[in-house]
């Protein structure tokens, strides 16, 4: 909730729900994945996340509000798995089915970490990673600077000699388009997109692409943000 470009905005409405409720609900369509937590702050504002995460059906953990890997390791620790997806909450087109597309790739590559992002080509605001959960233990016992600490995976893939990555590959180029909630830019557009085609969380992610791309009017409102990217020496 104390988000610098947009605070409060995982309670904003977008289409009659909040964005929790988008990134929450979308998902838990992914058929690989037992679990869903909300790893948020300890801070006094997001208490109305905590119970919001409940009321959608999800757990909660929370932890310090810049050590986002902590946060991570706190929900491993509470609901031990083999394998960690790690989304953003500021992502409401998330797609349950690339979550699980994503898991497969891990599982047939033998890799230690998959993601969509660092490919280049899909849409911002559509990433999924996936590890396994030795590679988040050992990133959260060794990880020091702050970046590696706010930036979950980055510890990850700054030693390449320790940790496979695999990038799962996409046919169309997306990486103009922008999806994510980060600015009132990015948020009107997510409701004039909803509000146009009437969407709903059911909506495939694909559709929901498909849609943004063919409307020029409505990816213009917010195609002039730039994403803020890790700063790493």
């Amino acid at each position: 909730m104390g988000s610098s470009r947009l605070p409060g905005k995982m309670t904003e409405l977008i289409g009659g729900h909040s964005l929790l409720a988008w990134v929450v609900q979308r998902a838990k369509q992914a058929e690989r994945v037992d679990k869903w937590v909300v790893a948020t702050t300890d801070q006094t504002l997001d208490d109305v996340l905590a119970e919001l995460a409940l009321d959608l059906g999800a757990e909660c953990i929370r932890g310090p509000e810049e050590d986002v890997l902590a946060r991570f390791k706190l929900a491993l620790d509470a609901f031990p798995g083999e394998r960690v997806v790690r989304l953003t909450g500021d992502n409401p087109m998330v797609d349950g089915a690339l979550v699980d597309r994503c898991l497969e790739q891990l599982e047939k590559s033998g890799a230690d970490i998959v993601d969509t992002a660092r490919e280049g080509h899909y849409p911002v605001g559509l990433s999924v990673e996936v590890l396994r959960a030795d590679v988040l233990e050992r990133a959260a016992h060794e990880a020091v600077s702050p970046e590696e600490r706010e930036h979950v995976t980055l510890f990850a893939y700054l030693h390449p000699e320790r940790f496979r990555h695999v990038s799962l590959p996409r046919a169309t180029d997306d990486h103009h388009l922008r999806v994510t909630v980060d600015t009132e830019e990015d948020l009107a557009m997510m409701r004039k997109l909803i509000e146009r085609f009437n969407l709903s969380s059911d909506t495939d992610g694909e559709t929901m692409v498909d849609l943004l791309r063919s409307s020029p009017d409505i990816n213009q409102m917010n195609g002039m943000i730039q994403q803020v990217k890790p700063k790493v020496s």
